[in-house]
């Protein structure tokens, strides 16, 4: 009898690591498939020795049991992942904050050890350039250690993100986002006027960018350039990009009894110049002490939401999903600016089929502009409203430790809804900021020849790295995260080339076009006839319709 409960319960913690390791991480499959071997050998076992005679067997399964465990553990791309975690960034302190020489390192190896560990590009060795700029670095902080220099934790981010630029991943990257951080009060201001930015210090967003390309994990230098604008709102983006404040008279950035005060006829400050909507440019200056925390910035603003404001506000679309109907010219505009594939999603997205059925829609513009991607997932249940009978997934490989499994491209047979097949023309609006799965949902429209793209370039490359797994390094602080799959294009013959649009165009004028394309020219209504005073034709009294010989 005991035989047997130890076999059981041998046999239940086994089954427990079968499921763990099948259904919650990706495991390779020999490892499943051996693992459920496990447990029958346990109980043929149990069947056959009934008692003491199977200690040996069931000592020697146990600990093929836990080794097998193991290995899919450290095959497991997610293990000791902070992704899932609560924690936020209250331990994250302030970007200028220093580190110890010895911490740096500490980070920097464990950075190096994920990369190897999780990225496809590592798998067996690092990439030539990677690793040679990781022993610089390291020789680097090795120099510093010696000296007994600190170092800031901006500065390490710029040394990390200086190798991991190098696998060309927009996914694999390091950022930050520090609980003390200093942002410029009046970004808001310029927000709600449409202001576009230029320039920061004289220097276009281009030039910043061409200045500190190693900075950036892209695949589209665009791409990167359009982020410009997310670091230069902080005191510690700024520093990130190398950018220091000019020396500017006092009396150009305070007011007149404000600078009478001061001590000093020059105050450190930076200067920004922005494009207004009716295409004029200024250059603003603003010191210091305009960039404040986060509570002092929603403070500051509070009061800049008039009732005008709040009303438009209030009548957008809140939700990242949602969708109008123009009957008269047949057209279903879907916007989507996050591939979320939820409830939401779902029902949102059986609504407007719903009504694209109801009003016998046949033209569907799915706007992805302002999606910087999610869960692929979203543009698989589109389809599903399609006629479509068929359609070909893009090929990938999965990294997983000491292991990498290819999956060739295939041919997915399209589960369909009852009672929806829509048949009509599909268009797809991009533009550089559309990212990752967003970039997917384009490319399974245009590599499939379901639709037409228009707009602009997307913001990566289909055959590229993605599904991210989440790290925060142990002593910085600093987000970090890495890729695990490298993904390769439906159409082969484009591999390599960004998703670009059928229909070129600006993105911001990608809709109009495509509305005023469907409807046609939209002629002019005729001038009113005043016909009592309209002059006749008394020379002929042939018909209204009828030929004049």
């Amino acid at each position: 009898m005991k035989s047997f409960i130890a076999a059981l319960v041998q046999t239940i913690l086994v089954s427990l690591a079968i499921i763990f390791t099948a259904f919650l991480i990706p495991t390779p499959l020999f490892c499943i498939l051996i693992l459920v071997l496990v447990p029958l050998a346990l109980l043929i076992r149990w069947l056959v020795f009934k008692k003491n005679k199977g200690t040996i067997f069931l000592t020697v399964f146990s600990i093929i049991a836990l080794l097998f465990f193991a290995l899919c553990l450290e095959s497991n791309p997610y293990t000791f992942s902070s992704g899932l975690s609560k924690k936020g960034n209250e331990d994250m302190q302030r970007g200028f904050d220093s580190l110890t020489a010895s911490q740096a390192m500490s980070d920097l190896d464990f950075v190096m050890h994920r990369v190897k560990k999780i990225h496809p590009a590592a798998y067996k060795k690092l990439p030539k350039t990677l690793s040679r700029e990781w022993e610089k670095v390291r020789d680097e902080l090795e120099g510093k250690k010696e000296r007994k220099e600190e170092i800031s934790k901006i500065e390490l981010a710029q040394k990390i993100e200086g190798i991991l630029s190098l696998l060309n991943d927009a996914h694999t990257n390091v950022s930050f986002s520090f609980v003390d951080s200093r942002y410029l009060k009046h970004v808001y201001a310029h927000t709600q006027a449409k202001d576009t930015l230029i320039s920061v210090n004289g220097k276009t967003k281009r030039e910043i960018f061409e200045e500190n390309r190693n900075l950036f994990s892209t695949e589209n230098d665009e791409y990167a350039i359009s982020r410009i604008g997310n670091y230069v709102t902080s005191i510690e983006g700024l520093s990130y990009l190398n950018l220091v404040p000019e020396s500017l008279p006092v009396t150009e950035l305070f007011d007149e009894e404000t600078a009478k005060e001061m001590s000093a006829e020059f105050a450190p400050a930076y200067t920004y110049t922005f494009e207004h909507v009716d295409g004029s440019q200024e250059t603003y200056a603003y010191p210091l002490s305009d960039f404040v925390s986060y509570d002092e910035y929603m403070a500051f603003n509070s009061g800049d939401n008039s009732e005008e404001e709040s009303d438009k506000a209030e009548a957008q679309p809140s939700s990242f999903v949602h969708y109008e109907i123009n009957a008269d010219d047949s057209i279903g505009i879907f916007t989507l600016d996050s591939c979320i594939f939820n409830d939401v999603y779902k029902s949102t997205l059986k609504s407007f089929f719903d009504d694209v059925k109801e009003k016998k829609i046949r033209n569907l513009i799915v706007d992805l502009r302002n999606n910087s991607g999610g869960n692929s997932l979203v543009a698989n249940e589109f389809l599903r409203y399609t006629n479509t009978y068929q359609y070909r997934e893009c090929a990938c490989d999965h990294r997983m430790g000491p292991f990498t499994r290819h999956f060739p491209s295939y041919t997915v047979k399209n589960e369909r809804y009852e009672g929806y097949n829509f048949d009509g023309k599909i268009y797809v609006l991009t533009s550089v900021h559309t990212f990752s799965s967003a970039m997917m949902f384009a490319m399974y429209i245009k590599d499939n020849n379901l639709g037409l793209v228009v707009g602009e370039a997307s913001g990566n490359n289909p055959s590229s790295y993605g599904d991210v797994v989440q790290f925060r390094l142990p002593e910085s602080r600093l987000y970090m995260q890495v890729s695990w799959k490298k993904w390769y294009r439906i159409d082969e013959s484009k591999d390599g080339q960004l998703i670009e649009p059928d229909l070129p165009v600006k993105a911001d004028d990608a809709l109009s076009y495509v509305t005023e394309l469907i409807a046609g020219p939209k002629l002019p209504a005729p001038e009113p006839v005043d016909f009592e005073n309209a002059e006749t034709d008394t020379e002929s009294d042939s018909a209204p319709n009828e030929p004049k010989n």
